[in-house]
């Protein structure tokens, strides 16, 4: 996964990094203060005249001036003013970050005022399950720079990133534990994925065979009985100090699902090694909620 970092104005102007700006389709270039109108339309015009429309996910590159010098300016489409959400501008931030993947190393991003949104689509679309394999050559794109437009952006700009990064941290978690083979995740290894992130005021107990039956758990006994690998029931606890509220997740474990009173014919069977995304994501959010500073008990 890449970096998201925050750059100054002055550390941009005096570079000569690429620089991403994102537009709307019925509209032109969105936030950008820091470049004049005369800027902003030059690169409008360039981008069009590359065939560029505007529509979601839609980037192309052209050379103008910033201002002060030539650049490369990464033109990304919003789509319609009408209707745009945190969500366009993440999936606008996920396709700069495809196209930047074998092109570039830094890219720096003008935000466009969601810059949680942003910086959560560029995390999210750099991820890549390769336990299996060998990384992908030709990729290049490692860090985006966020740049901050004004002094007084900076904390808020900073917070936003910030958070951003762990928010993809829990998602990326979540997907390596689905994406990772049955054989490889069976429920005393998801045990132990749990008992790692018992931190601070995380504390995490396993439940086995034997202490679920005297706890009375029966029907869940009775779904165990149907593999010979021994169940392992995952509680974990957050619990801060001044919590005046309790949470509940649950989140369903089954490691792989062969079927219920008969097997699943094989088509069905594919993709039950992510019949355990549920509880993926407990331990997704287990893996941050310390760092999130939750102001609530969480089981």
């Amino acid at each position: 996964m890449i970096k998201v970092t925050t750059a100054s104005l002055n550390a941009l102007r005096e570079s000569d990094l690429p620089l991403a700006v994102f537009a709307f389709e019925d509209g032109g270039i969105a936030g950008a203060a820091s470049l004049t109108p005369k800027v902003r339309k030059a690169v409008l015009d360039k981008a069009k005249s590359e065939h560029f429309k505007g529509t979601v996910s839609d980037c192309v590159t052209v050379f103008a001036s910033d201002g002060a010098r030539e650049r490369r300016f990464i033109v990304v489409g919003l789509g319609k003013r009408k209707g745009f959400s945190p969500e366009a501008l993440r999936r606008a931030a996920g396709a700069l970050s495809q196209f930047a993947r074998k092109r570039y190393a830094v890219v720096a991003v003008l935000p466009n005022g969601e810059a949680q949104a942003l910086a959560e689509g560029l995390l999210l679309a750099s991820y890549r399950f390769e336990e299996y394999k060998k990384p992908e050559e030709g990729v290049v794109f490692a860090e985006a720079r966020l740049v901050i437009e004004a002094a007084a952006q900076r904390a808020k700009l900073e917070a936003a990133v910030n958070r951003a990064a762990l928010y993809a941290e829990a998602v990326c978690l979540t997907r390596d534990l689905v994406n990772r083979g049955p054989s490889d995740k069976r429920p005393e290894s998801l045990g132990a994925v749990a008992k790692a992130l018992a931190e601070g005021h995380v504390t995490v107990k396993l439940i086995d065979a034997k202490e679920a039956e005297k706890l009375g758990m029966g029907s869940y006994l009775s779904v165990a009985r149907g593999s010979d690998v021994p169940p392992c029931f995952v509680h974990l606890v957050y619990k801060p100090k001044g919590a005046k509220r309790k949470i509940g997740l649950v989140g369903k474990g089954i490691t792989f699902d062969s079927g219920g009173l008969s097997l699943k014919p094989p088509q069905s069977m594919e993709d039950m090694k992510m019949d355990m995304a549920g509880a993926a994501l407990v331990l997704g959010v287990f893996k941050v909620i310390e760092r999130l500073k939750i102001k609530a008990e969480v089981h």
